[in-house]
């Protein structure tokens, strides 16, 4: 049984793709060790995003897996609001997710740029909701929310942005990939106890700056 099964109702992301992969693969694939491995080190953002990249190579660029299908970055229900500065499309979003209270933040001039804000955490946010919740209005039906005008945006402007974020996620990516192959071999040459000079960049330190 996998050692991910048990916990799949409460995955985090990183998990669900152990998970997904442990289904998909060979058993005897040694590149999901390696994957493993990298998850059960984890010490920080930068291993986080090393151990994505590798499951993703071991699985492939598809999107499509039987019954399973994996959709593009920012094409989903749901996404991150960072990645639009928490500005939002009437016409193609749906929901964010990733919202801690302790990280709501409010902005103080507008207009408010659609761009990533990297003087501020990964996971701050703005509330799209002006005033207090009503939860007596929660009812099937209602539209009567009242929304924060200078947090919507054109879908125009929003598809523009996710599409600069996917290039931006795309060259971390082919960083992160030349870092796996480095450290592939590495451990390649100490299961055969040989020895294998590389210098790997500290991961957790050179991506602190887009994890916060």
């Amino acid at each position: 049984m996998s050692k991910f099964e048990n916990l799949f109702a409460c995955l985090t992301g990183a998990e669900s793709q152990a998970y997904l992969a442990e289904r998909i693969v060979p058993k005897n694939n040694t590149e999901l060790a390696t994957c493993i491995r990298i998850y059960d080190n984890i010490k920080g953002y930068g291993d986080l995003f090393l151990y994505e990249v590798c499951i993703r190579k071991l699985l492939g660029y598809g999107t499509s897996f039987g019954r399973i299908k994996i959709l593009h970055k920012g094409t989903g229900w749901v996404r991150d609001p960072r990645m639009t500065n928490s500005k939002w499309s009437k016409e193609r979003d749906f929901m964010f997710h990733n919202w801690k209270e302790w990280l709501q933040i409010s902005y103080v001039n507008t207009p408010i740029s659609v761009k990533i804000n990297s003087s501020l955490r990964r996971t701050s946010w703005y509330n799209p909701i002006i005033g207090e919740l009503n939860l007596s209005l929660c009812t099937p039906g209602n539209t009567t929310w009242n929304m924060d005008e200078n947090l919507i945006e054109s879908q125009l402007v929003i598809e523009a942005q996710l599409k600069e974020y996917e290039q931006e996620v795309e060259k971390m990516r082919k960083k992160l990939l030349a870092h796996l192959a480095l450290l592939t071999d590495l451990w390649f040459h100490e299961t055969r106890n040989e020895s294998f000079k590389v210098t790997l960049e500290p991961l957790n330190q050179s991506w602190l700056a887009y994890a916060m």
